[in-house]
């Protein structure tokens, strides 16, 4: 059984930045953003559809309800969905983590998420954080949050 815990396989990540704060911190962190992309640089068919696809939101079911919940003193808590895939069976289950602690940095356009031992960098535009990294398995994966 193989187990996929999007933030954990999002560390490590790359931002990149622009030369225009001022339009990109408009938007406040406070309150909750939510996944509504998730891609993966490699086409997978985990729903084994018979169609490969990046987009693993699509492909698993999973991941879509993960979010962050950004609060005061720069705290945020994790609310990660992660998904189990038993080959032999051929069977996907989507399961919600317990909610994990964490805080966060803003400087300007990037906002550094700290989870337990997990350190992500999201590059905020308007009201929407995007991470991107290189993984072993899934390849160039990108991760789009957007304000609820």
């Amino acid at each position: 059984m193989k187990k996929v815990l999007l933030f954990a396989s999002m560390a490590a990540v790359m931002a990149s930045c622009s030369d225009d704060d001022s339009a990109n911190t408009a938007v406040s962190l406070g309150g909750t953003w939510k996944v509504t992309a998730l891609t993966s640089g490699t086409p997978v068919d985990i729903n084994m559809d018979g169609n490969a696809s990046t987009n693993l939101i699509a492909e698993t079911g999973c991941f879509g309800n993960t979010k962050l919940v950004f609060g005061a003193n720069n705290t945020v808590v994790l609310y990660a969905e992660e998904f189990t895939f038993d080959a032999t069976a051929e069977d996907l289950t989507c399961e919600i983590q317990p909610a994990q602690n964490g805080t966060y940095v803003q400087d300007g356009n990037t906002v550094a998420v700290t989870v337990g031992e997990y350190v992500v960098e999201f590059t905020k535009s308007g009201n929407t954080m995007t991470a991107s990294e290189v993984d072993e398995e899934w390849g160039n994966t990108t991760t789009v949050f957007t304000k609820q």
